[in-house]
């Protein structure tokens, strides 16, 4: 089997108890997903909703899209969110605003061992940011 692998990288705005379109509207752009507490949930990537359960918080969520290569070469899904969020000063608002906000890394993998590297040059982007990184892995097998 060839070894294959689905990753990417989302900036997740936590609004609390406020709708999620709020921070379209504080930076003009619009979300590429959006979750409402209360509402059943949507597996993001199948698109199918999940039987039996429902969304326990408001996220406003902005994705790089999703990778499809044999190798993981996460830096670039990292970079093209943080070069998005730079273009829009309105970012360091919502920021201000919303604490629970974070750079969401995820990968589903064929194989068990995961590896990668990040520059210091990225890492010096995200710093700038005051946001956590987390890293959502899934090994496909």
């Amino acid at each position: 089997m060839q070894n294959k692998t689905e990753y990417g990288c989302a900036l997740v705005v936590n609004t609390e108890d406020i709708h999620p379109e709020i921070v379209s509207q504080m930076t003009g752009i619009n979300s590429t997903f959006v979750t409402i507490k209360g509402c059943p949930r949507i597996h993001r990537r199948t698109g199918i909703e999940i039987a039996g359960t429902s969304n326990i918080e408001n996220n406003w969520i902005l994705d790089s899209g999703k990778y499809y290569q044999t190798e993981w070469e996460l830096e670039q899904a990292i970079v093209k969110i943080i070069d998005m969020i730079n273009l829009y000063d309105s970012f360091h608002n919502v920021f201000l605003r919303f604490k629970n906000s974070k750079l969401l890394c995820y990968a589903y993998v064929q194989h068990y061992n995961i590896s990668f590297i990040l520059s210091p040059k990225l890492i010096e982007s995200v710093l700038k940011l005051n946001i956590p990184i987390e890293f959502d892995l899934y090994s496909l097998e």
